[in-house]
């Protein structure tokens, strides 16, 4: 493609989303988990065990819950809990906030909530950085705060208290991220709504012209500033 098409092409978009009344916005690969942002922010993590990148550290082996809980405790920190919303999803709200809108986004990050968007206009399969689950989904705010004190934020890779490890004070049994990674992933009632609310959505597609847009993480292909007012 030649870049007058290209133009042609960003053109045609700029004027379907000025006019979107309707938006089914899908988000995936969010934040950067690799290169320089993972360098500065898991260098214990990198010293101690050898890490390459934020995700295939999410499936590194640790020999036990105190160095588990450790890294996930500062990689929810890093990636939800502790990092502001960026620029790209305020922008995007701004544009949204108008209109019929709703986001189905894999991004653990919760960056749409951040920026302003509805809970009820947000679905996420995969889960989250903010919960960690047993039979249900818990809030880790507190919890994760506990486990940044005792362990530097991020300076030690191991939890010297263990009883800052997370237990599930429904069945007392262990806990584990609220992310979809197998087949115990946890499907609770309020993730069973969000699903509900989406598909309603996606269904009055049929009825109502809705313009699908896309959202790729600032740095990859594809538009990720300058929202049409």
């Amino acid at each position: 493609m030649d870049k007058q098409d290209a133009k042609a092409l960003i053109d045609r978009a700029r004027e379907e989303l000025k006019g979107a009344k309707r938006v089914l916005i899908g988000a995936g690969a969010g934040l950067n988990y690799g290169g320089e942002r993972f360098r500065r922010h898991m260098h214990a993590f990198i010293e101690r065990y050898g890490m390459t990148d934020m995700y295939s550290a999410g499936f590194y082996p640790f020999a036990d819950d105190a160095d588990r809980w450790a890294y996930w405790a500062h990689h929810a920190t890093v990636n939800n809990l502790g990092q502001p919303v960026l620029p790209l999803y305020e922008e995007l709200y701004a544009w949204a906030k108008d209109r019929d809108c709703f986001v189905i986004t894999t991004n653990a990050d919760g960056q749409f909530l951040k920026a302003g968007f509805s809970p009820d206009r947000l679905f996420t399969p995969q889960g989250d950085y903010a919960h960690i689950q047993c039979a249900n989904g818990y809030d880790v705010r507190e919890i994760f705060a506990s486990i940044k004190e005792d362990t530097g934020h991020g300076e030690r890779t191991r939890i010297s208290d263990p009883s800052l490890i997370p237990m599930c004070p429904t069945c007392g049994g262990p806990m584990a991220m609220h992310l979809r990674v197998d087949g115990d992933f946890v499907q609770d009632d309020d993730w069973y709504a969000a699903q509900r609310r989406y598909f309603e959505f996606a269904q009055g597609i049929a009825d109502h012209p809705t313009v699908l847009l896309i959202i790729r993480r600032p740095g990859s292909a594809g538009p990720s500033s300058g929202w049409p007012r």
